[in-house]
């Protein structure tokens, strides 16, 4: 296990309070890359809810920074928008074989009772 970055250990996903987070959101753990990777994320978001939280001024502040690059507007003959058109699945029932379970052809997920968590 690694260690938790920071001083306080409380907030600080590791891989236990991943595996409960992972049961809670129903979320199945694939591979420990892939866990790493979800720990890096949430533990990286958390932190920056904590700023935040324990510096209200900070978003305030940050808006007074200069930023180092600018955009450059695109031409709408460089990046013309395209036409949303709705264009229907050709192979449902091939999309349907991946999924663990269908009902009717529909994705059956389940269903957790808040009060589980």
């Amino acid at each position: 296990m690694s260690g938790a970055p920071g001083s306080n250990p409380a907030l600080y996903i590791d891989e236990e309070r991943l595996a409960r987070l992972l049961q809670w959101a129903a979320i199945a753990s694939h591979s420990e890359e892939e866990d790493d990777y979800l720990r890096r994320e949430l533990n990286s978001q958390l932190d920056e809810m904590v700023v935040r939280v324990l510096d209200p001024g900070l978003d305030e502040a940050l808006g007074k920074v200069t930023p180092a690059t600018y955009g450059i507007d695109l031409l709408p003959h460089c990046a013309p928008l395209r036409e949303d058109v709705v264009e229907p699945w050709h192979d449902v029932d091939g999309l349907l074989d991946n999924a663990p379970r269908t009902q009717d052809r529909y994705f059956v997920v389940p269903v957790k009772n808040h009060q589980e968590l």
